[in-house]
């Protein structure tokens, strides 16, 4: 069994004053930008996949896990290593309040 975990509670927006980035491109860089304040001060190289909901952060190499930074929010969850499809539908039964 598996659990997500939230790393940071507080919202913090992808784009300047809580409205989202006008380019796809920019909401990428930004989603990269607070993966890498959580796991790139490590010096952990990481891999950036988009799915509706939000972005998925992976470590490479892999094997510790991976972050989620939800789209609308900016906010971080760590969430075990799955595919992207299936992290994309877990991402949704958590928003729903179901895990």
């Amino acid at each position: 069994m598996w659990t997500a975990h939230l790393i940071e509670s507080e919202p913090h927006p992808l784009g300047p004053s809580g409205a989202a980035p006008a380019r796809p491109h920019e909401l990428y860089n930004v989603a990269w930008r607070r993966a890498d304040e959580h796991l790139g001060s490590r010096g952990v190289p990481l891999v950036i996949e988009e799915f509706a909901e939000g972005f998925v952060a992976r470590p490479v190499p892999g094997g510790n896990g991976l972050l989620v930074v939800d789209r609308r929010t900016g906010a971080l969850t760590r969430w075990p290593d799955l595919p992207t499809g299936e992290l994309a539908e877990h991402y949704r039964r958590y928003l729903r309040g179901e895990l």
